[in-house]
């Protein structure tokens, strides 16, 4: 998408569509997944000629469920690095446990709702 001289990148958009727990109401119940998952997703685009981009510090995402041990048992983390004209963003994301009890849930919320929020970051592409 281009707005005047900026152009818009939607990477977020690039995982797909997400699951979002963004609900107001107060939950009874302990949280189910249907397995213990993870993903690992690399993306990889360049910097046009002539152009920067901007808000790349969007990208940096740490958001984690621990558990009273200290274990992370749900995690969404992304990151990007820049070498040349191309950025690198990797997320990775997991979900250790099936069952989240009741008392993890905000936590686990806060890490369903990360990937939710990554699926909207936009990079600018700005002239230089």
């Amino acid at each position: 998408m281009k707005i005047g001289d900026i152009y818009l990148f939607k990477v977020g958009m690039v995982i797909g569509p997400q699951s979002e727990l963004y609900s107001e109401e107060k939950r009874v119940s302990d949280a189910e997944n249907e397995s213990n998952h993870g993903y690992t997703r690399v993306i990889v685009f360049e910097i046009p000629e002539g152009y920067k981009a901007t808000n790349l510090e969007a990208l940096n995402m740490n958001v984690a469920c621990i558990d009273s041990n200290g274990t992370r048992s749900a995690e969404f983390i992304s990151s990007y690095k820049i070498e040349g004209n191309k950025i690198t963003v990797t997320v990775e994301e997991n979900y250790k446990k099936v069952i989240y009890p009741l008392a993890q849930f905000e936590d686990f919320r806060k890490v369903i709702n990360a990937a939710a929020d990554f699926n909207k970051i936009v990079v600018y592409f700005e002239k230089k």
